[in-house]
């Protein structure tokens, strides 16, 4: 994926199309408007150039481990929806102190679901993955809690991740989303740019205990375990317990 280049702003005019805020690494998008009646703002954290891209790269390698073949490129994000009043100047605020690594990541600010997040890529190619309704987000509560103690009021936060896939099939999009990047008893996939009624769309989650047997799953299926409960575990970590 290309993120654009910010514009730095000259100190006569605070109103470009782009607006780069050094110290968080901030870009607005386009579209974005100044004021501060604003409600759903979209932020979208990504690693700077010549960073490791970690969270893609370790979804790509399972897709291999599984069987799928081919050369797949796959970038991430992660990403909050703030609900609240919140001028370019808070949201900056925000960003540096709680949502942004410094040296390490940059971050593009806009409306929810403006288009300039999905700058060149193909709506098709890009997946949002959120909780579903009813499940405890745990950093989006923490981050609500940090801004509310800056003295900001807002209503909630939400967190997502983001992927854009390049060069790949329907198929193998399908297989990654569906399989690897996300949880389909706690998390949901939203395909082509955010927006409110997807948001309030969630399905209930399923919060039933499950018990697996380990000995008869072969590599695929202990691979998947793995996945769908956010074990973090590594094939040969999975086959080490069995």
């Amino acid at each position: 994926m290309t993120h654009s280049t910010p514009v730095q702003p000259s100190p006569k005019n605070e109103h470009t199309s782009a607006t780069k805020h050094q110290s968080a690494r901030l870009t607005f998008l386009n579209t974005t408007n100044e004021t501060n009646g604003q409600r759903q703002w979209q932020i979208e954290v990504y690693p700077c150039e010549g960073f490791p891209d970690r969270r893609a790269d370790d979804a790509v390698s399972m897709a291999h481990d599984l069987g799928l073949h081919g050369i797949i490129s796959l970038t991430s994000s992660r990403g909050y929806v703030i609900d609240g009043q919140l001028s370019r100047d808070k949201l900056q605020q925000v960003c540096a102190r709680l949502l942004v690594e410094p040296v390490v990541e940059a971050a593009q600010v806009g409306e929810i679901g403006d288009v300039g997040f999905l700058q060149e890529c193909v709506a098709e190619n890009v997946v949002y993955v959120l909780p579903k309704t009813g499940v405890t987000d745990a950093e989006a509560d923490s981050a609500a809690r940090s801004i509310r103690q800056m003295g900001f009021e807002i209503e909630g936060v939400r967190t997502f991740r983001k992927f854009v896939f390049e060069n790949a099939t329907n198929e193998q999009k399908d297989f990654i989303a569906n399989r690897i990047l996300h949880n389909d008893s706690i998390e949901e996939l939203r395909w082509g740019p955010l927006n409110i009624a997807s948001l309030r769309a969630a399905a209930p989650a399923d919060s039933r205990k499950h018990s697996v047997t380990l000995t008869p799953l072969d590599d695929n299926a202990l691979l998947q375990l793995s996945r769908d409960g956010q074990l973090s575990l590594t094939l040969v970590e999975m086959k080490t317990i069995q």
